[in-house]
Formats: C-alpha cells, sequence, structure tokens
C-alpha cells in the first residue's frame, strides 16, 4: 500500500518526505513552481501558489463587502431623524412594494425590518405567480383579472426572475370536472388575461399525453388541458423590489425592530420607536402614515 501511494505521489509530481519513526507520517512538500505564461495550472495536484491569490481575494471581496454594509447601515441610522412621509413596518414582498411603489412616487419612505429581507413567508411560498384558476368555479372573475393583470406586470418588469411554468391538467372518467367544461375555463382564463398569459392554453389528446408524459396512467384518460402560469424566486424578487425602492430615494433597515409605537394627542399612530438589534440603540420615528405589513405578525405588531 505504501509502495503505491510512493509511486502515486511521483506521477503526481509532489514531493516527499519520511519522518518519525514507529508510526512514521507522510508529509507533503508543496515546492513553489514557476508559472507558466497563460496563467497557474492547478489541474491533479494541490499549488499553495495556487491557492493563496485566490484566498486572499476571497478575503478581500469579503472586508470590502463588510465595510460597505458596515458604512451602509451607518448612514441609513443616520437619515433617521425628523418626518417621513411613509413608515413602513415588515420587508417581506408587500413591505418591499409598497416602499418601491411610494418612493417612486416621491415620497420620503422608510422600511424597517427586524431581521433580514424576506425573513419570512415571503422566502416561503409556493413560488408560484399565478392567476388563480380555480377561483374561476366561484365566479370571481375580478379575483382572476386582477391577478393575472399583476402577473403580466411581474413578466414585463422582472422577465428575469418571473418565468412561465405549465401546468398539465389530466381528465379521467368519472372526473368531477368534465373536460368540455376544463377547456371553456382554460378559454376564460385566456381571455381574462387578455390573451397575454406566457403561453395560450392547448388541449392534449391522450396520444398527446402519453407522448409529453409517459409516465402519466393512460388508463381512463380522456385529456388533458396544458395552460401556463409563472413561477419566481420569491426571495429574490423581495430583495429586487426592496434594492429598486432604495435607488429611487426609500430607506430600507434591516435588523431594526419596532419596540414602541408613537401616538398623536388625538391617539392615531403617528410613529414608532425602533431598536437596532446589532447595536442595540434606540431612536423615534414620525411619520404621516405608517403601514403595518408584516403579514401573519400583524395582530403582534
Amino acid at each position: 500500500m505504501v509502495a503505491e501511494l510512493e509511486a502515486q505521489l511521483v506521477r503526481m509530481n509532489v514531493g516527499r518526505q519520511m519522518v518519525g519513526a514507529g508510526n512514521a507520517a507522510l508529509k507533503h512538500q508543496f515546492p513553489t513552481v514557476p508559472r507558466p505564461q497563460q496563467g497557474p495550472t492547478c489541474v491533479g495536484q494541490i499549488r499553495y501558489d495556487c491557492l493563496m491569490p485566490w484566498i486572499l481575494r476571497r478575503w478581500g471581496s469579503l472586508w470590502k463587502y463588510r465595510c460597505g454594509e458596515r458604512q451602509h447601515r451607518i448612514e441609513g441610522w443616520s437619515r433617521i431623524g425628523g418626518t417621513v412621509d411613509l413608515l413602513v413596518v415588515g420587508g417581506g414582498i408587500n413591505g418591499a412594494g409598497i416602499a418601491r411603489d411610494a418612493a417612486r412616487r416621491g415620497l420620503s419612505v422608510l422600511l424597517v425590518e427586524q431581521n433580514d429581507l424576506a425573513f419570512g413567508t415571503s422566502s416561503r411560498s409556493s413560488k408560484l405567480v399565478h392567476g388563480g384558476l380555480r377561483y374561476l368555479e366561484q365566479m370571481e372573475f375580478s379575483l382572476v383579472f386582477e391577478a393575472v393583470s399583476e402577473r403580466r406586470v411581474l413578466l414585463d418588469i422582472a422577465p428575469h426572475l418571473v418565468n412561465p411554468l405549465g401546468f398539465l391538467f389530466p381528465i379521467f372518467k368519472g372526473s368531477r370536472q368534465s373536460l368540455a367544461t376544463l377547456k371553456a375555463g382554460m378559454w376564460l382564463y385566456d381571455g381574462l388575461s387578455l390573451f397575454r398569459s406566457p403561453k395560450l392554453h392547448r388541449s392534449l389528446t391522450p396520444a398527446d399525453v402519453a407522448e409529453e408524459e409517459p409516465l402519466l396512467r393512460q388508463e381512463g384518460l380522456k385529456g388533458a388541458p396544458l395552460y401556463y402560469d409563472c413561477s419566481t424566486d420569491d426571495a429574490r424578487l423581495t430583495l429586487e423590489s426592496a434594492l429598486d425602492g432604495a435607488a429611487a430615494g426609500a430607506t430600507v433597515l434591516t435588523y431594526t425592530r419596532v419596540v414602541g409605537l408613537l401616538r398623536s394627542a388625538d391617539g392615531h399612530v403617528d410613529g414608532v420607536r425602533v431598536r437596532d438589534m446589532l447595536s442595540g440603540e434606540e431612536r423615534e420615528i414620525r411619520a404621516n402614515a405608517v403601514i403595518n405589513a408584516t403579514g401573519p405578525w400583524s395582530d403582534r405588531t
């Protein structure tokens, strides 16, 4: 075994040295080899002269990021003071979207989040941007129209985050919904989107289904409409909404917890008291309007 290991080390052109006695240990010596003009080749052997520049670059990038993050936080806290037009509590997709929209309309906006952006349900969703096909059965046409319209907006402004996703809806003998009813619903669904769905639906025959999804049970299959909604990276969509709001002038502070509400003389909430979760510093913020966008935690806020 030792002879084979030594032969392998020779082939890898790695120096070796046997030290000690009894339970001797094999230590590798990594000679510094002059780098080729085209850059070092590190395939097949470990070379410190290859790894060290990479390690230094990684640590340097991390250091610059941490310094930039700290400076950004200091600048954000320095802007707290006076009265803002809108204070948004909660850094999920709703809070980030509200802050973005208000900042783009020219309002002074402050968003505070006690954890990181998209910490809660906004990073634990179904990852779907859908129009709500099932609501057609309940005659919620206005709701479906609003949903498919917003889906179109997201496709236009964030095509790198919102991607078409096909859904196959197989209908078997004895199914609650008939194939004809489902086909009519698909046309209505496309119509409510003003035929601007990612792709128009298709009605597949059993033979088409066998070709598209050969593992799907064929016995009793009458057909399967194929329709399209969209999928998304929910956390990244939240992050980019907040970044766009910040670019429009909003101040976004994470790890900033609301510890108390401020009220005017008539009892209306006109501000909050916040605590920096990293330093423990507390400040009071006044606002012309305060929006609670904490999602499932709304009643606790």
